[in-house]
């Protein structure tokens, strides 16, 4: 199996059957940075990509649960219309992402940033149901008809964020 780049770069290919064990096999070869990896559309549960780059990759449509993704780095990457549930991104950092319709069930978010150094993030329709955004940092956000219901926020801080 190939793990292609948004554009059609192959970032690791192996003879495995699944893109779960060929993940797996990217990792232990060494690899750190799957920048612009598409995983779009893909059912994936139980996959381990903490302190991996995961810059512009695209997640647009995927359903991913039961997942770690703790001390990732994800900037202008696209979550539009994605699932995530009961995943762990602690201590990760989220840089101009792309959350419209993006859907965080039961995911932890301790010590995690979301941020943007270029423009506000405009979200629409994101949910974040019962995560836990202990000491998360978020700042130059819009969230527009989303849903933060059952959210853990203490000390968390928000600068220029607006629900």
């Amino acid at each position: 199996m190939k793990l292609l780049t948004t554009t059609g770069i192959i970032i690791f290919e192996n003879d495995k059957p699944t893109l779960k064990e060929t993940l797996f096999d990217a990792i232990n070869s060494g690899i750190k940075n799957m920048d612009c990896i598409n995983l779009s559309n893909q059912t994936l549960t139980g996959i381990d990509l903490s302190g991996i780059s995961l810059n512009s990759a695209y997640f647009k449509g995927a359903n991913i649960t039961e997942s770690n993704f703790q001390g990732c780095t994800f900037e202008l990457a696209d979550f539009t219309q994605s699932l995530f549930k009961n995943c762990n991104f602690s201590k990760t950092e989220f840089i101009n992402p792309y959350l419209n319709s993006a859907s965080f069930l039961n995911c932890g978010f301790r010590n995690a940033k979301i941020k943007s150094h270029i423009y506000s993030i405009q979200a629409e329709a994101s949910i974040f149901t019962g995560c836990d955004m202990t000491g998360l940092k978020m700042s130059n956000a819009h969230f527009s008809r989303s849903d933060f219901g059952g959210v853990l926020m203490e000390q968390s801080v928000l600068d220029v964020v607006t629900f």
